[in-house]
């Protein structure tokens, strides 16, 4: 296994999948809490736009396991349009 740790100016905040189902006003209170300047979300969530400042993100593929292509790869969430 490998990682990759990476430091940059970015601030950003992710709703999980979890969170979609409470509704969309506590990622957008976290994002305003620390500044951020990205929400990320993933797909199913009904949030069209993040605070003020913020650019929203939607992330399609979020992989587990497995090599990128590869037959036996994992994926958290894999619904590209």
């Amino acid at each position: 296994m490998s990682f990759l740790v990476i430091e940059d100016s970015v601030t950003a905040v992710t709703q999980s999948l979890e969170e979609q189902a409470l509704g969309n006003t506590g990622v957008s209170t976290r994002a305003s809490a620390v500044g951020a300047t990205v929400l990320n979300v993933l797909p199913g969530t009904t949030l069209t736009a993040g605070p003020a400042g913020t650019t929203l993100r939607r992330i399609c593929q979020v992989r587990t396991a497995g090599a990128a292509g590869e037959t036996g790869a994992a994926y958290l969430v894999n619904s590209c349009p």
